[in-house]
């Protein structure tokens, strides 16, 4: 573990507890010894004593603070709604890899039932932020899929990879692929060199990969 994420890193005090403070616990921490903060919304790290330990809680008092390096995260993608579960065993992986934005929309072959847990979403990103070292969380938001601009279909028979410019945002169908409209409405289309057909959750790890790593 790299950090350790608290909203209220920054503050001058800070009262660490539930899962903050299980993680002191595992990592046999005492008084006296350095903690590192980070809040995951600015590139800095800050440090903290721990001042006091409770039973169910520590006090962590301001130390000092460290600017970071910004880190690029450029690369945007959509991803039509699938089930919720899928979604989740994929924020990880998507995270380390350096996408900064995914947008989630409704295609025709997405299913309609499905609720998303955003509060989850932000509780496995951080969890991911603290493991890979990662400053800033990748954003996670909905949008509807005719207001996404510079879009570029995944799609079999699409161009290389390489052609993908830094304003253009990959979009991954569901799991039924792209309906003969929407393959319609937007023609540019980039292409997996793969002989079988992936799953949702497969493509978009792979093209994610594909792309930065």
């Amino acid at each position: 573990m790299r950090f350790l994420y608290c909203a209220g890193a920054g503050d001058e005090t800070i009262e660490l507890s539930r899962d903050g403070f299980a993680h002191l616990k595992a990592q046999r921490k005492r008084g006296g010894e350095i903690l590192r903060l980070q809040n995951l919304r600015e590139n800095i790290a800050y440090f903290y004593e721990i001042s006091e330990i409770k039973r169910n809680s520590a006090k962590l008092v301001f130390a000092k603070k460290e600017e970071l390096l910004a880190q690029n995260f450029w690369l945007k993608i959509g991803w039509a709604v699938c089930e919720s579960a899928v979604i989740e065993k994929s924020l990880p992986f998507l995270n380390e890899l350096g996408v900064g934005e995914l947008l989630l929309f409704y295609a025709d072959f997405s299913q309609k039932n499905v609720k998303l847990d955003f509060a989850r979403f932000e509780r496995i990103l951080a969890s991911s932020c603290e493991q890979c070292g990662r400053n800033l969380a990748m954003s996670v938001r909905v949008c509807e899929l005719e207001g996404i601009e510079n879009a570029v279909l995944l799609d079999f028979g699409g161009d290389d990879f390489s052609t993908l410019g830094s304003d253009e945002i990959l979009l991954i169908g569901a799991e039924g692929g792209w309906s003969d409209a929407e393959r319609a409405k937007f023609k540019r289309k980039i292409g997996l060199k793969s002989s079988c057909v992936l799953r949702a959750q497969t493509a978009i790890i792979s093209a994610a990969a594909k792309i930065l790593a």
